[in-house]
Formats: structure tokens, C-alpha cells, sequence
């Protein structure tokens, strides 16, 4: 008896829903806990002022992308959806930006 494809293909995407989820959660860990530290040494930082500023911009945007990402995903498509996925482009944009400059 030969199993349909379908069937031998449901472990796989377990796993990779799975992993998604694992690997955002820990995302959002990270980002949160940017935010944390940053604001936390926002005026104490001795070595260089600016590096709880960009934590807490860095934490803050990827946040926001994310949040962006998962709007987009829930809506399919229209209006929300195109303006989603422009947000979410700019922010990337951003990012990558605040990335280099730091």
C-alpha cells in the first residue's frame, strides 16, 4: 500500500512551522530585551552614548516588522495588505540602514 504524497509531506511541514515559531519567539526575546537593556543605559553607557539609542531603535523597528509581517499575512489581500507590505519594505529598508550606520 502506497501512502498519497501528501501524507509523507505533513511531518516536513510540522517541522517547518515549527521552527518558524521557535525561531520568532526567540526573535521577539531578543528584540525586547534590546529595548530593555538600551533604555535601561539609556544616559549611562560610559564607552559610547549612543549604542542604547540604536538598541532601543533596533528593537523597536524589527518589532514593528515583524508585527507588520504577521497584519500582512492574517489580511491576504487588499487595501491592508498593500500597505503592509510597503511598511514592512521600508522598515527592512530602515533597518538595513540603522544596521550600517551603527
Amino acid at each position: 500500500m502506497n501512502p498519497s504524497p501528501q501524507v509523507e509531506l505533513r511531518p516536513q511541514r510540522a517541522v517547518q512551522i515549527s521552527t518558524i515559531v521557535v525561531v520568532n519567539i526567540i526573535w521577539w526575546m531578543v528584540m525586547i530585551a534590546a529595548i530593555g537593556l538600551g533604555a535601561t543605559h539609556l544616559h549611562r553607557c560610559p564607552i559610547q552614548p549612543y549604542i542604547p539609542i540604536y538598541l532601543i531603535v533596533l528593537g523597536a523597528s524589527s518589532l514593528l516588522s515583524l508585527s507588520l509581517t504577521y497584519t500582512k499575512s492574517a489580511w491576504g489581500d487588499g487595501i491592508v495588505f498593500i500597505l503592509s507590505s510597503s511598511c514592512v519594505t521600508l522598515l527592512h529598508l530602515f533597518s538595513f540602514g540603522w544596521f550600517i550606520a551603527g
